[in-house]
């Protein structure tokens, strides 16, 4: 829930829900106490150690991290804990529980949560008290899949009708909140700040947007200059610079480098020294596996100049000279 309305209409329908489903009382807008941190969590099972969180895409649009780290202390203190992530928030994990945009159905829903509970719950350790009760929450959870309908809508309304308070509506065309100081992707994130796109981002710039923004934006390769769009958050938390096409190629320059001790440097130095020294800049003997098809430039000590793939030269030695490559080369790859 976010500032300024108590608890939304789709966590209080899953709390009474799941207040029919678990065997042990079910609290809403509890309250957990970690060896760091006190936390308020949406829905509460104290005594089977179950927390239960629903962020809705309004409030939790930038806070990616803030709620990933509350998710791991959770765990780490000995909680089963599963979030509903409403579209389009990324998931914080392999137990989160995605739902639709706006008021998502309850009954589709609160089976989700309890699938995903049970498969948690499965791997906790064998001392934790949701152990004893799996066999009797599986039987549970087959009654109310067969019920095929939520059954505590009319709790969940008067819960709501008692303490929502009707948030402010937010123009979906309007600038996104501005991000609190120290916060925005100019700030935090210089270099990926450098690539924003200046004229495609409706007149938003860097210090406009915070760093872990759940939102695509544009942006300019300072690679390639080509342009493309991508979510704020997920460049943020990569660090990469570069355009995907970019991103590929390095990725496959990276597979192809020699590792230590096995370049064409290093295993065969003499035909290194027949490396043409401009032709093939910026790559390097160095670079390159005795065995790559990549065609490259050569030059002889008598000043001869050819082109031939490295195989080409490294597999017919040691009678390898320039004038003798006779034969085809294979396709060129790094």
């Amino acid at each position: 829930c976010g500032a300024g309305w108590r608890r939304s209409r789709p966590e209080i329908a899953l709390q009474f829900e799941l207040a029919h489903l678990l065997p042990a009382a079910v609290v809403g807008d509890g309250h957990v106490q970690t060896a760091d941190k006190d936390f308020r969590v949406d829905v509460l099972c104290p005594e089977l150690k179950i927390a239960v969180e629903y962020d809705g895409n309004h409030w939790h649009m930038d806070t990616f991290e803030r709620d990933l780290a509350k998710t791991q202390a959770l765990v780490e203190a000995g909680w089963v804990t599963v979030r509903v992530r409403q579209h389009p928030l990324p998931l914080t994990g392999p137990h989160d529980v995605p739902c639709e945009n706006g008021d998502p159905a309850v009954y589709p829903m609160t089976v989700r949560v309890m699938t995903s509970l049970l498969e948690e719950a499965a791997a906790a350790p064998t001392d934790h008290p949701i152990h004893a009760h799996l066999d009797d929450l599986r039987m549970r959870l087959e009654t109310y899949v067969d019920g095929g309908t939520a059954r505590a809508v009319e709790e969940a309304e008067r819960e709501t009708r008692a303490h929502h308070v009707d948030r402010p509506k937010r123009d979906p065309f309007a600038p996104p909140p501005r991000p609190k100081p120290g916060r925005s992707l100019a700030e935090l994130s210089p270099a990926i700040a450098a690539e924003w796109h200046p004229s495609k981002n409706d007149g938003l710039t860097p210090a406009d947007v915070a760093n872990a923004r759940n939102a695509s934006a544009w942006w300019l390769c300072s690679l390639c200059g080509a342009e493309w769009e991508a979510v704020v958050a997920q460049r943020t938390r990569r660090q990469t610079l570069g355009c995907p096409d970019c991103g590929k190629a390095r990725a496959g320059a990276a597979r192809s480098r020699p590792q230590p001790g096995l370049s064409l440097a290093d295993v065969h130095p003499d035909l290194a020294a027949q490396w043409h020294p401009t032709r093939n800049a910026p790559l390097t003997p160095h670079d390159v596996r005795p065995g790559s098809h990549k065609r490259v430039w050569w030059r002889s000590p008598a000043g001869q100049e050819r082109e031939s793939s490295v195989y080409n030269r490294t597999s017919k030695r040691p009678s390898s000279e320039i004038h003798g490559d006779a034969g085809p080369d294979s396709p060129d790859s790094a």
